[in-house]
Parts: structure tokens; sequence; C-alpha cells
């Protein structure tokens, strides 16, 4: 029998695996859907049930697909079933889980909001952790055979922020030491019930054993994941150990480093100083050679004026210098003409 089977979707697979399934549910068209299914589908309000006029038979299994958590009297609906099982039925029912790490960090930051879809589903009329799954079945009448947890890793990356943004430590052996929480990643219970009963009490305990037998073979893995894990902090804390030392040897490079620097800085000073002087050394010799430049083009400027008077002096010897020659020509042409008239004089 499956409760809430909606319009048989899960009905479809257990029908190709051999079942013969009756549905319950309360929406009259995805009934009608699930029809194609199911033997029988009665469209019934599950909190509201009077099925043992309708219903002759016993069944093996009764599921409660994400049903539970919708009705306001999980425990009534449970033990009212409890006699539709046959002598080894059982129930199964998956059950989303309240305390999954995600909402227990949203809570931690004041958040309690509801989804349309999820483990806070606006439709959810119960919530529900490991505790009190097994104090509902407990209380109907049923002990709990076997409990698969059905995990969801929650971002350590989103808890430790959550643990920053309320003020708490968010380093990463408290994000390691909150995630390995019980249960923090289970997403969802799927859990076998059965009925509580003197013949079911040996199979009740053979069942718990076997159950403890699994819990001890998981908790002597739990021991040599926790040796190994000793035994890698170990080796950190060796490795850690070496890295001190280097440490303490990097510490002695950084105060020689330190010293160099003193030194480094006492020579960048006196190189700046050095470096100021030659500087305004250079600035007077700049100005001196200015000032020769000057002097030179002040040279150059009379220099030429000199040139030029020379050249005009020399221009001038040469004009005297030919009146001269004249001059000369024609004194010597005077003196001829004298000479010539004192010869005449002295003839006559």
């Amino acid at each position: 029998m499956e409760f809430g089977c909606s319009t048989g979707f899960v009905s479809r697979y257990l029908k190709e695996k051999g079942c013969k399934v009756t549905g319950i549910e309360i929406d009259p068209d995805s009934a009608k859907k699930a029809k194609k299914y199911c033997e029988q589908v009665l469209v019934k309000d599950i909190d509201k049930l009077d099925l043992k006029d309708e219903l002759t038979k016993r069944y093996d299994v009764i599921t409660f697909g994400d049903v539970l958590e919708h009705l306001k009297s999980p425990e009534k609906v449970l033990d009212y079933v409890r006699d539709l099982l046959d002598e080894d039925g059982r129930v199964l029912a998956s059950i989303p889980n309240v305390s999954f790490g995600y909402y227990r960090m949203e809570l931690l930051k004041g958040n309690f909001s509801y989804e349309d879809l999820g483990i806070l589903d606006k439709t959810h009329l119960k919530f529900f952790d490991e505790n009190n799954i097994y104090a509902m079945f407990e209380s109907a009448g049923y002990y709990v055979s076997r409990v698969h947890r059905i995990k969801v890793a929650v971002n350590r990356t989103y808890v430790s922020t959550v643990l920053r943004e309320i003020g708490l430590d968010d380093s990463d052996e408290a994000v390691k030491n909150l995630t390995n929480q019980l249960d923090f990643d289970v997403f969802q219970y799927f859990v076998t019930a059965r009925p509580a009963s003197e013949k079911n009490a040996m199979k009740q305990l053979r069942e718990k054993e076997t159950d403890y037998v699994v819990k001890i073979k998981q908790a002597k893995e739990s021991v040599y994941t926790l040796e190994g894990e000793l035994r890698a902090r170990d080796k950190m804390i060796h490795t850690l150990k070496l890295k001190v030392l280097e440490f303490k040897h990097l510490q002695e490079i950084d105060r020689d480093i330190a010293g160099i620097k003193l030194e480094f800085e006492h020579f960048r000073k006196e190189a700046a100083e050095q470096i100021d002087e030659f500087d305004r050394n250079v600035v007077y010799r700049d100005k001196i050679i200015k000032e020769l430049e000057a002097k030179i083009l002040n040279m150059e400027t009379q220099l030429r004026k000199s040139s030029e008077l020379a050249a005009k002096r020399d221009k001038q010897l040469a004009e005297m210098k030919s009146f001269i020659h004249k001059l000369n020509k024609h004194l010597i042409g005077r003196e001829e003409q004298l000479q010539t008239i004192y010869e005449k004089i002295q003839e006559f």
C-alpha cells in the first residue's frame, strides 16, 4: 500500500517489479492518473482514515514517501495502519531531516524561512530528526529495524562564512568539528519499521544485533580513520617542528638582512649627500660655463669688430701705398723735367 501515491510514478516502478499496489491519494485528479499502475486507488484524507470496511487484505509493505511530515497526527495514522500489515509486514518511510547542516547554519543566523519545496516546505506540519523519528514509531507500536541515511555534503566555505558573520571561530578545525557532528550532512532518512510484538521480539533482537555489528564495524573503521588522521597529524607536527627550526634560521637571516639594510641606508644617505654636493658643483660649474660662454661671445664680437677695423685699415694702407707710388712717379717725372730745365739753363 502506497500512501500519497500522487500520479503513480512510484506505483509504476513497483508494478514493473511485480508488486500489486493499492494507492491512497487525497487529490482526485492525481488518483485518476495513478489507477493505471495500481490495482485500487482510494481518494482519502490520510488524517481521516477509515479503511477497514473497504480493505480486507493485509499488506507486505506500507509506504509513506515524504508523507508523514504533512500529517496532523502521523503517530495516529501509523497506529491505524499497523492492523493492515500482514504477519511479517513492515512500514517504509522517507522523512526529511530538519537538523540538516544547512538549516542548522541558517538557524545560527536567525533564519527560519519556509520554502516552496524541500525540508521547510510550506505544507509540512511536522519536522523530524532521528530521535523523534524513533519516538514517533515507538509510540505507534513499532520498532525501527533499519535507518538508511541519504547524505548531502554541506559546503564548508558556506559554514565558515556563517561562523565568521556571527562572530564565531571560523578556523578549519572549527568547521571540521561542526560538519562532523552527528547527521550534519543527512538530508533525509529512509526508515524501515515493524510492528512491535512478542513474535517480532527475536527478529528485533537479531536485527539490532546485526545493526550493532554494522555499527561496531563502522566504529572500527572510524578508529582506523582516526588512527590514520593521528599519524597524519604526527607527521604534520614533525613537519611543523622542522618548519619552526627553519623559521628560526630564517629569523637569523632576517636579522642579518636588517643589519645589511641599516648599512645600506647609511650608504644611501652618504651617497645622497655626495650627489647633492655634486649637483651643487654641477650648478656652479654650469654658471661658470655660462659666464665664460658670455665672455667668449663678447670677445668674438670684439674680435669680429677688430677684424673689420683691420680690414678697413689694410684697405686704407693699400690706398695710401698706391697714392705714394703714384706720387713718387710724379716726383720722378718732375725731377726729370727739372733736370732738363737745369741742363737747358746751363747751356743757355
